[in-house]
């Protein structure tokens, strides 16, 4: 079921002003003095109780209905509300304070729900069914289909890290190519004694190299390690 039109009423950051809201809607509906049951009570047992006559069923959707207006759900979702109260057998003067419980909770469940924006598309796809699902009071299968957007994420996170797994290796190969060539031009520097030359081709291969490559830095640095050396061009060299 849709949501009513102008049902968003709250935003999850305002969790305190939630509860307020729909426990005045609940003090207003207890009977005060009388000693009766407040309505709803009497909505948890009419809407839960599988042996409850038709004449009360529909006087209950009536009412739900119309509370589902004021509080901005559609009246599945506080059907639900109240099915749920009554399944999991909250004390009958504990039903209103669970009733604002749960609607709190409802009600930041969709507001997150509908700020998820999911990169995967799939994944949004099942979120937007997720929203809809809540929206409509099914939260079972709200629940279950968040739960397969979950792994359709998983699934994505582990694709983007083998991506990230795979660029890094090749980034590390063209840093490690590049070293080489550097090296290269060094070997030739040092087979024509410009030693200088060398030490600065070395230095740079060095810092090319990636970190976990501790054998090809200390080739690079003992290849490149001239300072002090005397060559055939005269004088003291000075290197990296």
């Amino acid at each position: 079921m849709a949501a009513e039109p102008g049902c968003r009423r709250w935003h999850h950051s305002e969790p305190g002003h939630r509860r307020r809201r729909i426990g005045q809607q609940q003090h207003h509906q207890q009977r005060g003095k009388s000693g009766k049951s407040c309505d709803s009570c009497q909505l948890t047992k009419a809407l839960s109780d599988k042996d409850v006559s038709e004449e009360h069923r529909r006087e209950a959707e009536a009412k739900t209905a119309e509370l589902a207006t004021k509080l901005g759900f559609t009246k599945a979702a506080v059907t639900e509300f109240f099915k749920i109260l009554g399944e999991t057998d909250v004390p009958e003067e504990k039903i209103p304070a669970g009733l604002v419980e749960i609607a709190s909770h409802f009600a930041q469940t969709r507001d997150e729900l509908a700020a998820l924006a999911p990169d995967d598309a799939h994944a949004a796809n099942l979120a937007g069914s997720a929203k809809s699902a809540l929206d409509a009071g099914r939260l079972v299968e709200a629940d279950n289909l968040l739960d397969q957007a979950k792994e359709a994420e998983l699934a994505a996170l582990g694709q983007a890290h083998e991506l990230k797994q795979k660029a890094q290796a090749a980034e590390d190969r063209h840093a490690l190519n590049a070293a080489k060539l550097l090296a290269g031009r060094g070997d030739i520097a040092l087979t024509q004694l410009r030693y200088a030359d060398a030490a600065a081709h070395f230095q740079k291969a060095v810092a090319l190299i990636p970190s976990g490559y501790s054998a090809e830095t200390a080739d690079y640095l003992d290849r490149g390690a001239v300072r002090g050396v005397v060559g055939i061009e005269g004088g003291v060299v000075s290197g990296c």
